[in-house]
């Protein structure tokens, strides 16, 4: 049995758009009708936004679900889209505030590591670094020399009073060490080392104490970064697991909303954009209840049209069970005379 059409226009309060659509239109069938092309001849009347205003917030939601645990939720709480959008624009704010400082630490941690890994194998050379680098007539030399050439190089260097080599430590491929050598003689004595092998470690100049010393404040450094993360990664998941629920539901609301943004495509606004105006067919029997139910939002007006002998509204059946698989082949398939 083909069901009565109606064609029901709504005209609301803007900012209640997306209360409207989810609370009441989302409950029935309805055929929506591009309304822009629908009411162009009035001036008044322009599209809505192409596009998707939510999509931003959405993703914030999304994101701070990762923090908190997967425990299921099993209640159900109907939140409004500005208790929504305000959960997650205060979370989000937080979440910022310590995502942030922990982003700029993790950076100065891998700095550090840096700096600490150029140092430690030059641990037990009894020489200020930063003084080192101060020498004026002595060039000093950081790097190391695989060991597979270790004792051809020490036979070498053993006599050599052009040079001073100070070994410092060693790893199972490697042995770290600094050569020192007069400004004068330096070129000869730079290629003699290059020809054994030695590989040069240019040093930077933030280093201050012996490599002992450098390295141990570096470490404490690290520790006390490796604390404050901790601290403010802790902080982070507290808050978002104290206001888990109110997160769910935040989430869920903003994107049902998202979701019915499929309705706004099709809609028009006012150009003065305080109203917005949707319009589509629905059964007879669903139009006057959706008529009923606007009647309790305030500014809210609702129109239903009966067919014009010019219009071909879209068809819906109402079939006995037995026939019910058969309507998704033909819901939106138009009446014709044969």
């Amino acid at each position: 049995m083909i069901v009565k059409m109606k064609f029901v226009s709504a005209t609301g309060p803007r900012e209640q758009f997306d209360d409207i659509v989810d609370k009441y239109l989302t409950r029935y069938d309805m055929h929506l009708e591009n309304a822009y092309n629908e009411f162009r001849s009035d001036n008044n009347v322009i599209p809505y936004s192409s596009s998707n205003p939510y999509k931003d917030v959405l993703n914030k939601a999304e994101n701070l679900l990762e923090y908190i645990k997967d425990d299921v939720i099993e209640k159900d709480v109907d939140i409004t889209s500005d208790q929504a959008f305000n959960t997650i624009k205060s979370l989000n704010k937080f979440y910022i505030s310590k995502t942030k400082p922990v982003e700029e630490l993790t950076e100065e941690k891998r700095q550090l590591q840096i700096s600490l890994d150029k140092i430690l194998p030059f641990v037990g050379l009894k020489f200020d670094v930063e003084k080192l680098l101060k020498f004026q007539f002595i060039r000093y030399r950081f790097g190391r020399i695989p060991k597979a050439y270790w004792n051809n190089f020490a036979t070498h260097f053993k006599s050599d009073l052009s040079s001073i080599f100070a070994k410092c430590q060693e790893t199972e491929d490697y042995i770290y060490g600094v050569y020192f050598v007069p400004k004068v003689e330096h070129d000869d004595v730079d290629a003699a080392y290059a020809s054994m092998h030695f590989e040069r470690i240019f040093m930077p100049d933030e280093y201050k104490g012996t490599p002992t010393h450098a390295s141990e404040k570096i470490q404490k450094r690290i520790e006390t970064i490796n604390k404050k993360i901790e601290k403010l990664n802790f902080d982070l998941f507290n808050r978002l697991e104290e206001e888990r629920e109110m997160l769910y539901f935040s989430y869920k609301k903003i994107l049902s909303i998202y979701r019915n943004y499929d309705v706004r495509k099709l809609s028009a606004c006012t150009k003065n954009q305080k109203y917005f105006i949707v319009c589509g067919w629905m059964a007879e029997d669903d139009a006057k209840r959706l008529s009923n139910d606007l009647q309790e939002v305030n500014d809210c007006i609702v129109q239903v049209d009966d067919v014009s002998e010019d219009c071909k509204p879209p068809t819906e059946l109402k079939n006995p069970k037995m026939f019910k698989p058969f309507e998704l082949y033909i819901k939106n398939v138009r009446p014709s005379i044969i």
